[in-house]
């Protein structure tokens, strides 16, 4: 399926005004759909991208916004769309070749399984043009944007491995649109904490911070209409479950005040993965995160076990860890080694494959060990 860049850029090709910058143009593209989904941007007025986010678009360095993600799942957003998208076509495509672009349009929506067979008698070619665009826009929008991130091999042992990838973690979780769950391992603190502290005044102390990737996956778990005071009662049942009992009270003195081992691990599923929340660092008396390399690797150790015992052959992704809020002092390259380190260490327990999943951003940084 081609991307929402390329597929814009195809249709650009045909666009009335061959100068139109791309952000006009794209945000043209999005707009019947952003109207169908009542999509906003954070101050509640409509999506717009933006020069640069346009450019990172279209260049494949930035993914589809979650915003528009999530409208795939309103009722009726494929009709409200068409409806949009066929005063689109008369204000920004150049209709003397509508027939051309038709053609070429309907056999990509055939070759990629996306051509509505229902609609496909239409007398009129310009809604009929508007059905094909509508299908590829959406079908598009549930794909990464990304450009194919280098796989490098780490190890390889019959159907198992372990590799590296860069990319956004959550696109394989939230965004997971095969009907082929994966587990995603969410680091979390030793108290399993749910809240996330969205502002400083009138808390205590902050708690779960929104620049983890805890706080990320609570804040995005939350946005999908699960109520995170449930989750508490699903993550305790699923770590009695596998045998993991409290040791210590909690230090944080506004968190959960049971605390269990590094390494223990929690299995909460939705309808896109199964996510495994992982103990690796403790909070202190001012709810700061404190870990280890030794915690790290422990971490590691137990997280494969689980693997091993309940992943079933399932894809497992995981971040680099131990870089920063965790406190444990590493600099990319440490933390890069040390988790390739355990990973290899315990390859024994990898039954499926095994991704680690680098940021962009910090991808230049390391210098990648492979096979």
């Amino acid at each position: 399926m081609p991307k929402l860049s390329e597929l814009t850029k195809q249709l650009k090709e045909f666009a009335l005004n061959p100068a139109i910058s791309d952000e006009e143009f794209l945000n043209a593209f999005l707009f019947p759909f952003v109207i169908a989904g009542n999509i906003t941007n954070k101050n509640h007025e409509e999506f717009h991208l933006d020069k640069s986010r346009t450019s990172e678009i279209m260049n494949q360095k930035a993914d589809v916004p979650v915003k528009l993600r999530k409208a795939l799942s309103i009722f009726g957003i494929e009709e409200k769309t068409i409806e949009g998208m066929v005063s689109f076509l008369e204000d920004y495509i150049d209709l003397n070749r509508q027939m051309v672009l038709l053609e070429a349009f309907t056999t990509l929506a055939k070759i990629e399984g996306v051509f509505p067979d229902n609609n496909s008698d239409s007398n009129d070619a310009q809604e009929e043009l508007a059905i094909i665009l509508t299908a590829l826009l959406l079908k598009a929008v549930s794909e990464s944007n990304l450009a194919k991130a280098d796989i490098v091999l780490i190890w390889k042992h019959g159907l198992n491995s372990i590799d590296v990838q860069t990319g956004d973690l959550f696109h394989f979780g939230f965004d997971n649109r095969h009907k082929k769950k994966n587990i995603v391992v969410i680091p979390v603190n030793t108290a399993f904490d749910t809240h996330v502290t969205r502002r400083f005044e009138g808390e205590t102390f902050p708690l779960v911070s929104e620049n983890t990737v805890h706080g990320q996956w609570l804040v995005r778990l939350e946005e999908t209409g699960e109520k995170l005071d449930r989750i508490d009662e699903r993550i305790a049942d699923s770590l009695k479950r596998a045998g993991f009992c409290p040791i210590k009270e909690s230090k944080a003195g506004n968190g959960k005040k049971d605390c269990y081992p590094v390494g223990s691990v929690s299995i909460i599923e939705t309808s896109n993965a199964v996510y495994f929340l992982m103990a690796m660092a403790e909070f202190d008396d001012f709810n700061n995160a404190r870990s280890s390399s030794n915690d790290i690797d422990s971490a590691i150790t137990s997280l494969l076990n689980m693997y091993d015992r309940f992943g079933l052959g399932y894809d497992l992704y995981l971040p680099l860890m131990g870089t920063g809020l965790s406190r444990a002092g590493l600099s990319m390259q440490e933390a890069y080694d040390l988790l390739i380190g355990s990973l290899r260490k315990n390859s024994n327990r990898i039954h499926g494959q095994v991704h680690l999943i680098l940021r962009p951003a910090d991808r230049d940084e390391i210098k990648l060990l492979e096979d």
